[in-house]
């Protein structure tokens, strides 16, 4: 602090300000590979396996009208017993009319 107790300046009048304390690297992220799970064998003691695929869908949409085959691969390969789509931003107008879709899409689920 200069003599008038206030913060100290250069010649120009600007203050001179603190240098800022270096962050550390950020930590690296375990990313999942984009494979289907190996199938598992029926369970122990003869019991059944039922197999659940959920997926948080961004856009439905893009999905059944753009992109359709990304479903049906996953379901070919992972042929599950039951189906989750989650989708948030799909208005209820276009519900019925790409629940068809899907049906369409994959025959055999409801």
């Amino acid at each position: 602090k200069g003599e008038s107790g206030g913060v100290e300046s250069d010649v120009e009048g600007t203050q001179e300000k603190k240098p800022k304390k270096a962050k550390p690297p950020p930590a690296e992220k375990e990313v999942l590979a984009k494979t289907p799970l190996p199938k598992r064998a029926a369970a122990a003691g003869g019991g059944k396996v039922f197999k659940v695929v959920s997926w948080n869908i961004t856009t439905l949409r893009s999905l059944i009208d753009k992109t359709p085959e990304k479903l049906t691969k996953l379901v070919a390969a992972e042929k599950p017993d039951l189906i989750i789509c989650q989708e948030t931003k799909l208005n209820e107008s276009d519900e019925a009319g790409y629940e068809a879709k899907i049906k369409a899409l994959l025959p055999g689920y409801s």
